[in-house]
């Protein structure tokens, strides 16, 4: 081992400990005994897999930040880049009709490549929580106020959480324009969904006209996008855009009725005391391509980026062979945990025992101590 790597650590790797993996602990321990009482059961996701697998479900910018590996018998074997495409496939082998729905989560490291000045977060812990087999409104519920419950208790009460759709997205790009190809069809949804991810609103009036739509109908699109608001903004938002600007469109019916969804979800949250973590965020249209349904990702301020991702994934178990609509969210940890004022960071105060004429008076000693629950260690 040369100078220069003795103290480098690989990228794609991150270490803690002592006091720091003493928090991160507690806090796997907290969220444990939330979901349980929840009934959401543990399960471990492979650290590899076979990478023609999941092949076809991941984008070009996706497979250049996968590690991947030969094993011993020459398959190409890829590192676990997202614990809910390991995660779908181990439900869709090891369930049946019989065990839905099911309730899952997961506490595992994802392994990705990151640029050099981000190294130190190349390898993020992700929590996450899988809600197999129950589809529409009631399953998307428990997910959003699942996950209102993990911020309430991490005492995390300045997240946000934004709430859009996927199905608004396919709504607009799926049956309207005369594409000539698959591919122009396929590059055109990808250059649409990018438009929106940056809330780019020039790309996206290019996109929808490319995608067949007049001068005219790309303005109120293109402001469908953009809206974010709370629940009654939204609702006025629906009657005045979907209402009356979007009102010649054949697909107009189905954006207002999705968008009603929204709002029912928002009055519910509300309802329940949680209103105040979410926001309507209609650019919110899903971090990953096998999203279906609704679409949502949580940001805490001094963070620079979402600290939780999630939504409904009703088609992704189909490819790996079992058909169960499923919706859930991953949060990486590691971004919140400075952020968190939930289970306390400090390690509890520790007695020593000092050395005493033996070693077996000595350990008598401490355990006495620890029958009491008094932490103690050996001077």
């Amino acid at each position: 081992m040369n100078g220069d790597t003795l103290y480098k650590t690989p990228q794609a790797t991150e270490s803690f400990f002592l006091e720091e993996a003493y928090y991160h602990r507690e806090i796997l321990n907290h969220l444990d005994s939330i979901f349980t009482l929840w009934g959401y059961l543990p399960t471990q996701t492979p650290v590899f897999d076979f990478f023609d697998s999941y092949s076809s479900l991941l984008r070009k910018e996706d497979i250049s930040r996968i590690y991947r590996l030969i094993d011993r018998d020459g398959e190409l074997l890829m590192l676990r880049s997202d614990a809910t495409l390991f995660l779908a496939r181990q439900a869709a082998t090891g369930l049946t009709s019989e065990n839905l729905p099911a309730r899952l989560w997961y506490a595992d490291s994802i392994l990705r490549h990151q640029e050099i000045e981000e190294i130190s977060h190349n390898e993020f812990f992700q929590v996450g929580a899988e809600l197999i087999g129950s589809s529409g409104i009631f399953g998307d519920l428990e997910v959003l106020s699942l996950l209102s419950t993990v911020l309430d208790r991490l005492d995390l009460k300045q997240a946000r959480i934004h709430l859009g759709s996927r199905a608004l997205f396919d709504t607009c790009f799926w049956e309207k324009g005369s594409i000539r190809s698959k591919s122009d069809t396929a590059n055109i949804r990808v250059q649409a969904r990018t438009a929106v991810r940056d809330r780019d609103w020039g790309l996206l009036s290019e996109s929808l006209r490319n995608w067949g739509y007049t001068e005219d109908e790309t303005a109120p699109l293109c402001e469908l996008f953009s809206f974010i608001g709370n629940r009654r903004e939204l609702e006025a938002f629906n009657k005045q855009t979907a209402g009356t600007k979007m009102k010649e469109l054949p697909i107009a019916g189905a954006i207002g009725e999705l968008i009603g969804s929204i709002e029912t979800d928002l009055s519910t949250m509300e309802e329940l005391g949680f209103g105040d973590y979410f926001r309507a965020d209609l650019s919110e249209i899903g971090s990953q391509p096998y999203h279906t349904g609704i679409a949502f990702q949580a940001y805490v301020p001094g963070v620079d980026s979402a600290v939780v991702s999630g939504g409904r994934y009703d088609r992704l178990l189909s490819h790996f062979g079992f058909n169960a609509p499923s919706v859930g969210f991953s949060m990486l940890l590691r971004k919140i945990e400075t952020q968190s004022g939930g289970p306390a960071a400090e390690i509890p105060d520790m007695t020593t025992v000092e050395q005493q004429e033996s070693f077996i008076k000595t350990f008598r000693t401490a355990e006495k101590r620890r029958e009491n629950s008094i932490i103690c260690k050996l001077s």
